[in-house]
């Protein structure tokens, strides 16, 4: 947070409150600045510091909103100041007021051309506006100005990778380690576009520093020792943790039978729709749900440390399918609930975990969907809740809404078991189809998830699996035409 401020105005009491409210600020006390910044202005409403001082409090507070009226009441009194410029431009960048943030920080650069900040701020606005080339341009003199940053090679790499220009993104995210070899979220960053690489060799180690990036993943706190491949498995008790998304435990969970196989008692805890299906993994592993009181276990592995442990290149991955199966009695219950079958039957699953990061980009409006569905075949809604923007088109639909009795994937693997097949985008139903050996067909945004690879059509993690990708124009109705198009006729 910059705290540049101009000369302070006013009688030598306002000036002492200044100065001891600067210095309770930079030293984090942010209630008692806040309280003499609020005397001084009491006293004197226009003080230029104080009402400038009010907004950085506030952006530091992380409550950008707030820090606007406040700068911008500072604007009216002082307007040649390149620090309150800064922060008009990162108040408003958290608002989206792209242009008028641009405006800003252009501003703040015309009066002060040497501030690396400065540079770096412009770069990651006009990256926002979908200006890249000025944006890499600008993050350049920012590096120039500060060559041994290492957030700088970070951003620069992070744009980059936006642009689907991984090899690039790498050389940037590679300076940023040498600069900075703990950095927890440039090895993450690395680790995930060395997967979609397909380098798996490369990118295992550096995808353990997951549990140091901002993921704000759960990791189990224990004084066992961490499994690492190295030591036998026989007669010992291992616990696995799933410790991210449904789809990773479905993808991950394959390697269970190996583990047993090896000799291993293996505990898992799984999140609870997970629950009943892994029951049924072969080998027969204890499964509980994520905050369970666990059993004695003599060594503990994260379920997506596997890859890692198990040497996993795109050459050996497990992908021996099914490895998850229905349950008989479900699957017929789940027979008799969609009555006689008089045409192919074909689940879909449009939309995901709208908490996902990526959801944006992932998940699909059902509107999209519904001129390209095919009447020749009767549709499966796998969709346990509809969003609210979905439900006005689902009940004008052809698809029969029988998600809503999904109490969990158990239930889900009985109804996909009756199926032909399922089209997905890329959430747990997709990784569930796949796992159970289904026809499946998933939908890819152009930012794809690592496990999906680039420029293919197949997925070596899911055989039965075919991969249909956005194109440049970033729509969906040609992806589904071309899925349509591909499904057999009746």
């Amino acid at each position: 947070m910059r705290t540049k401020t101009s000369s302070f105005a006013g009688d030598t009491r306002i000036r002492a409150w200044m100065n001891q409210a600067i210095d309770l600020h930079q030293r984090g006390e942010l209630d008692a600045a806040e309280a003499l910044y609020q005397q001084v202005l009491r006293l004197v409403p226009q003080h230029f510091d104080a009402l400038h001082m009010m907004g950085a409090l506030a952006l530091q507070r992380q409550q950008p909103a707030q820090a606007l009226p406040w700068l911008r009441r500072a604007l009216a009194v002082h307007e040649r100041d390149d620090a309150l410029h800064f922060h008009l431009a990162l108040s408003l960048s958290a608002d989206a007021q792209w242009p008028q943030a641009l405006a800003h920080i252009q501003r703040c650069l015309a009066l002060e051309p040497a501030s690396a900040n400065s540079w770096d701020q412009q770069a990651k606005v006009l990256h926002a506006m979908g200006r890249d080339e000025e944006a890499l341009h600008s993050v350049a003199q920012a590096q120039a100005l500060d060559p041994g940053n290492a957030d700088l090679c970070y951003h620069e790499a992070c744009m980059r990778a936006d642009r689907l220009h991984y090899e690039e993104a790498l050389v940037a995210i590679d300076r940023a380690i040498a600069r900075r070899p703990d950095f927890a979220n440039a090895r993450w960053n690395r680790a995930f576009w060395l997967l979609l690489l397909g380098r798996y060799a490369e990118a295992w180690d550096d995808y353990e520093w997951r549990w140091r990036a901002d993921l704000k993943l759960n990791q189990v706190q224990t004084s066992k020792p961490r499994w690492e491949g190295h030591t036998p498995l026989a007669g010992k008790t291992l616990f696995l943790h799933g410790e991210q998304g449904l789809g990773d435990t479905l993808q991950f969970c394959r390697y269970v039978p190996m583990l047993i196989q090896a000799g291993a008692k293996v505990v898992m805890g799984v999140q609870p729709p997970l629950e009943e299906l892994l029951d049924g993994l072969a080998g027969g592993p204890h499964v509980l749900r994520v905050g369970e009181k666990i059993p004695p276990f003599d060594a503990i592995c994260h379920i997506m440390s596997l890859g890692r442990v198990m040497g996993t290149t795109l050459d050996n991955i497990p992908a021996q399918v099914p490895y998850l199966h229905a349950k008989p009695a479900k699957q017929a219950l789940w027979r008799e609930r969609l009555g006689p079958r008089t045409r192919p039957r074909w689940g879909l699953a449009w939309s995901g975990n709208p908490t996902h990061a990526n959801d944006a980009q992932r998940s699909t409006s059902l509107a999209d969907w519904l001129p390209h569905l095919r009447p020749d075949i009767e549709w499966i809604s796998m969709q346990p809740e509809v969003r609210e923007c979905d439900q006005s088109a689902l009940a004008q639909s052809p698809i029969r809404p029988l998600g809503a009795q999904l109490q969990n994937f158990d239930d889900t693997a009985a109804l996909c078991a009756e199926l032909d097949g399922v089209i997905s985008v890329d959430t747990s139903v997709a990784h569930l189809a796949g796992a159970l050996g289904k026809p499946l067909k998933v939908l890819l945004p152009r930012h794809t998830d690592w496990r999906w690879l680039l420029d293919r059509e197949d997925s070596p993690w899911y055989p039965s699996a075919t991969l249909y990708r956005m194109g440049e124009d970033g729509t969906w109705p040609p992806v589904l035409r071309q899925v349509m198009a591909s499904l057999p006729a009746s």
